[in-house]
């Protein structure tokens, strides 16, 4: 397998050899699997066995550079919008069914389009629950393109923000704020109390 950067400008793409048929695939994989773990084992995980995130900001902020960089949406505000739905619903599925594996996760025997297919979901829960308060609207989507939320999903399906300090999840989310992401008043946008588990 193969990761290629271009460093602080945020484009990082995998790429995987077949190793019985000899093909190359991109959009295959979305992150290097751990020592001692297999490409097919990867996304085959438990939401007991999520560690908490010891440097959440700078993986925020790898994940924005290289949406930014590759993704179908060319505004920086609507993709902070993008980005603050994703994790919402990340934090949705941590929350719930922790017998279950998690759906904020994706596998190499499944395409980009079923991973996006399966956190739209979450954030229709999402949404369910905090439209009431004024977080979300009705109509608001997931409008990444399947293989940007694949490879999010990538990046964060080893970590439980639930289980990282709550001060970091909260300066974390400053990357949106600090780079007039969310909108052109550059809001700072905290998820609330009652999503992560607080009265």
């Amino acid at each position: 397998m193969g990761v290629w950067t271009n460093g602080d400008l945020g484009g990082i793409e995998y790429v995987y050899k077949d190793a019985t048929k000899g093909t190359i695939k991109r959009d295959f994989i979305f992150d290097i699997p751990k020592n001692g773990e297999s490409v097919e084992e990867m996304g085959k995980i438990t939401k007991d066995h999520l560690i908490p995130a010891t440097d959440l900001k700078l993986i925020f902020k790898r994940i924005l550079k290289t949406l930014y960089a590759n993704t179908n949406i060319s505004r920086r505000e609507k993709l902070g919008g993008e980005m603050i739905r994703l994790i919402f619903a990340k934090i949705w599925d941590e929350r719930y069914d922790i017998d279950k594996p998690p759906k904020f996760r994706v596998s190499a025997d499944e395409t980009p389009d079923e991973v996006k297919t399966r956190i739209q979901g979450l954030f229709k829960e999402v949404k369910e629950e905090l439209v009431t308060d004024g977080v979300f609207a009705d109509n608001e989507e997931v409008t990444l393109d399947s293989k940007s939320v694949a490879w999010v999903a990538g990046q964060l399906q080893r970590y439980s923000l639930l289980k990282t300090d709550k001060d970091a999840v909260g300066d974390a989310f400053e990357v949106f704020a600090e780079s007039k992401l969310v909108g052109e008043k550059g809001e700072f946008f905290t998820p609330p109390p009652k999503l992560l588990g607080q009265q």
